[in-house]
């Protein structure tokens, strides 16, 4: 699942490229030249490391899953007792 969600946050990230690149066409790209067409802000622009981001969504899985097989999980304020809270 952490996968996925990290799949998901990147192509989100993705999605105003891909509208700017659906209107690149061979007939375009003559007329108008690359310059017209693609802002050079967005040229110059890095694309998300799609490896970085699902290695950080598979640590956080991890510790997760870690914290939870050992019985660690820390509960939100609201759902602990006075005393019960860990510090």
């Amino acid at each position: 699942r952490a996968r996925l969600k990290a799949a998901q946050v990147v192509y989100q990230k993705l999605q105003s490229n891909a509208a700017v690149a659906r209107r690149v066409t061979f007939w375009r790209y003559l007329a108008q030249g690359p310059d017209a067409l693609v802002p050079a802000a967005l040229l110059q622009a890095a694309l998300p490391d799609v490896q970085a981001v699902i290695r950080a969504a598979d640590d956080k899985a991890r510790k997760a899953h870690e914290q939870q097989s050992s019985g660690e999980i820390e509960l939100p304020p609201a759902l602990t007792s006075p005393g019960q809270a860990k510090q």
